[in-house]
């Protein structure tokens, strides 16, 4: 590998000065190959068409795929645009193996149509930095990447505008990016984060922050062995988020999700009232009767002091269910008439 060129389009506005590891660079960038020097340039990327005109993001210092990348923008200033040409190993073809794997993962990170149909591609979610692009570079859902590896050009020219540079202090961190510490550390945000949008009503953001929590346990359940009390400390730690997904999908009126998410907590822990009562109003609403009473009354067994609002629930379980049978009695005796 060899740089023909490296041409400043425009100089930028300030320098950023010595990154530090962890630094979120964020750009925008175009990808040209050729054949050889004197062919058709072909466009391969434009992030700006990619991402629907938001820069693209990428973690110094993390292991990123395209190394000859990151120290281009880290010697950029802020809103540089700067053209970088460079001719690829002949044998090795290290620039077009791993520009393709980082392409797919900035493709399927942004849900870009696939071009070709190949049922053996990685279909897992990816990050744009590569960490979780692990399957065969031959094996692409895109067209255009399966040709470069087939066929990979001698030239590449990327063109780079360097929009920022965020310090790893002042930036929430992705869970892949995290220390097992980092991931204790900022469990208790996600839950209150979720709790506050909950509390506003948006429920969307609220069942992300939840899930986000979640999904840090799991990252740091899976090196454990499961059943050892390391392990079970951390299962333990997801009630809390499984019982407000619960009950933000009950305020949503996504009863069977409600039921999904309350079946979690009483695998883990069976008399727990909260999930008892969550499930049997998500049965209630789907008209699972008989579940519903069951419920309600597994939560006046574990708690006497929910007996004044169970018996309310109960009477009101047995108006409807009052109704249904009048319903059900007239609709079928016509049929007899």
């Amino acid at each position: 590998m060899s740089i023909i060129s490296r041409e400043i389009l425009y100089p930028g506005r300030r320098d950023l000065g010595g990154l530090e590891p962890e630094t979120k660079l964020i750009y925008h960038f175009k990808t040209i190959i050729k054949n050889n020097k004197d062919a058709e340039p072909i466009l391969i990327d434009d992030s700006r068409v990619m991402a629907k005109g938001e820069p693209v993001e990428t973690i110094y210092g993390k292991q990123f795929k395209m190394p000859i990348w990151e120290s281009c923008l880290a010697s950029m200033r802020q809103g540089e645009i700067c053209r970088l040409t460079v001719r690829d190993d002949p044998v090795t073809h290290y620039i077009c193996l791993n520009y393709v794997i980082t392409s797919k993962c900035f493709r399927k990170y942004y849900k870009v149509e696939p071009t070709c149909q190949n049922d053996n591609h990685d279909d897992q979610h990816t990050h744009h930095s590569s960490h979780s692009c692990s399957a065969s570079i031959r094996d692409s859902p895109y067209r255009d990447l399966n040709d470069m590896v087939l066929s990979p050009p001698e030239i590449f020219e990327f063109t780079f505008e360097l929009v920022d540079s965020v310090p790893p202090d002042n930036y929430i961190k992705d869970v892949w990016q995290m220390s097992d510490k980092e991931k204790l550390v900022i469990l208790p945000k996600y839950r209150e984060d979720g709790n506050r949008y909950y509390s506003d009503r948006d429920y969307e953001k609220a069942v992300s922050c939840y899930a986000k929590g979640l999904n840090i346990i799991e990252s740091l359940m899976l090196k454990e062995r499961p059943k050892d009390s390391d392990w079970l400390k951390l299962d333990e730690m997801k009630k809390p988020f499984l019982l407000n997904l619960a009950q933000v999908k009950l305020s949503q009126g996504e009863y069977y999700d409600c039921i999904k998410f309350s079946d979690e907590v009483l695998k883990r822990d069976p008399e727990n009232t909260k999930a008892l009562f969550r499930r049997a109003k998500a049965h209630k609403s789907v008209w699972n009767i008989d579940d519903a009473r069951s419920d309600f009354k597994k939560c006046l067994e574990y708690d006497r002091n929910m007996s004044r609002t169970i018996n309310k629930c109960l009477q009101e379980l047995k108006t409807l269910e009052d109704l249904k049978n009048e319903e059900d009695r007239k609709r079928y005796g016509k049929m007899f008439d």
